[in-house]
């Protein structure tokens, strides 16, 4: 499937990462891949593509329906660190609204319980793996929980798109999700994403661009797309791969506990 997508329809992202170096910057990526709950076929070909380049990853996990299958899994792999998805990924908007699990359609104590008992139960689960950041279900969560996360114990929040102010917490977010829920054909799709990634490098501060997969709808073209993306940058040494770990740092929100496995890096 990989031999499917041309290398030239990345020209467009290598000429902007080339720019990027020529100017001393340098572009960087990473991966955070939502909904595991446990071992199955797709989460192990996601996690052996990252193996096979030594990227690392964040896994989004649902907090109520996971248990030590999955963490008895990823205790065989380095680089992967865990973060909590909200307790259930159940909607909770009224029928008609967009559907969120951390929105203003229950109390706040009822919200905040069940992210602590997320953070608890996967801490407990995972260890050194676990970092307190919650990853919104749907990519939706109200102001006012995400502003109350650290009373529940949580350094940070991961959504999509730019960060938004007035949080009163530590975000890093995703801006590229390829592929996942609505498949299209490699001639449309691979140009538009390219162009997204593109686009995402120049708004960035620190040119670092957060890329969302989902395993179960990986195998295919979005697994071809993501094994070129890696191997075009790291061949060429046009970007770096960063883990979630190192740009909590940036951040001010250091994990208690660093995922296992090499560092975080991989230039």
């Amino acid at each position: 499937m990989a031999d499917e997508i041309d290398d030239g329809a990345f020209a467009p992202l290598l000429a902007e990462l080339a720019r990027l170096r020529a100017s001393g910057r340098r572009g960087r990526f990473w991966l955070r891949d939502d909904d595991a709950v446990a071992p199955s076929a797709p989460l192990d070909a996601f996690l052996a593509l990252i193996d096979r380049y030594a990227v690392p990853a964040t896994l989004a996990v649902i907090a109520r329906d996971t248990g030590p299958e999955l963490a008895d899994r990823l205790a065989r792999v380095s680089g992967v660190s865990v973060a909590v998805h909200g307790w259930a990924h159940q909607n909770h908007a009224p029928e008609g609204a967009f559907r969120a699990e951390l929105g203003c359609d229950r109390s706040l104590a009822v919200v905040l319980a069940e992210a602590r008992a997320g953070r608890e139960k996967l801490a407990g689960l995972h260890g050194a793996r676990f970092l307190a950041v919650m990853v919104p279900p749907w990519n939706r969560i109200a102001p006012e929980v995400a502003a109350a996360l650290p009373q529940a114990g949580y350094l940070a929040v991961s959504h999509g798109g730019r960060p938004v102010a007035g949080w009163g917490v530590a975000q890093v977010n995703t801006q590229v999700a390829p592929f996942n829920q609505r498949l299209r054909p490699v001639a449309e799709g691979v140009p538009a994403m390219v162009a997204q990634l593109c686009r995402w490098l120049g708004k960035s501060g620190d040119a670092t661009v957060g890329i969302n997969t989902h395993h179960q709808v990986l195998p295919g073209i979005a697994a071809a797309f993501l094994e070129r993306l890696i191997r075009l940058t790291r061949e060429r040494d046009l970007a770096d791969w960063v883990g979630l770990p190192a740009l909590l740092a940036e951040r001010g929100a250091v994990p208690l506990n660093r995922p296992a496995g090499p560092p975080d890096r991989a230039a």
